[in-house]
């Protein structure tokens, strides 16, 4: 990009909003089955973010007692975000989350760390399960 390589205007907007996208650790707060879309709040800044998510927003609900966390890439092209669907899904019953949340020095640790600590912790999750939408499969 710095270059200037990239000619197409479609190409060099989604490369931006790649480069400008923003990853954190979310709870889900909200959503809009009839509009497709599921609200975050970012655990560690308190900032919330509306997302398109038709497969998330028909399937999750609203627990206050049970939160789901989230920890994803956001990506907001012509004013709509989309989650990037890294699928590190937790719910509040895990403890090791909790914990994680509690001693979590945010404004010190890098996001590659918070990615690496938090895709172990969704992988020994056993309350949650992630389904994919393989209808559109790689042969």
């Amino acid at each position: 990009m710095e270059k200037n390589k990239l000619r197409n205007e479609d190409k060099v907007k989604m490369l931006n909003a790649m480069n400008n996208s923003y990853v954190s650790l979310f709870k889900i707060v909200g959503v809009d089955m009839d509009e497709a879309y599921v609200i975050y709040e970012d655990v560690f800044t308190k900032k919330r973010y509306k997302i398109i998510d038709i497969a998330m927003s028909g399937s999750v609900i609203i627990d206050k007692k049970r939160p789901i966390y989230y920890y994803n890439r956001i990506i907001t092209i012509d004013g709509i975000s989309y989650g990037t669907g890294i699928h590190c899904i937790m719910t509040g019953d895990n403890k090791e989350l909790i914990n994680f949340i509690k001693k979590h020095d945010y404004k010190k640790s890098p996001d590659f760390y918070r990615c690496l600590m938090l895709y172990d912790i969704s992988k020994k999750e056993k309350n949650m399960e992630v389904s994919y939408n393989n209808r559109y499969g790689y042969r």
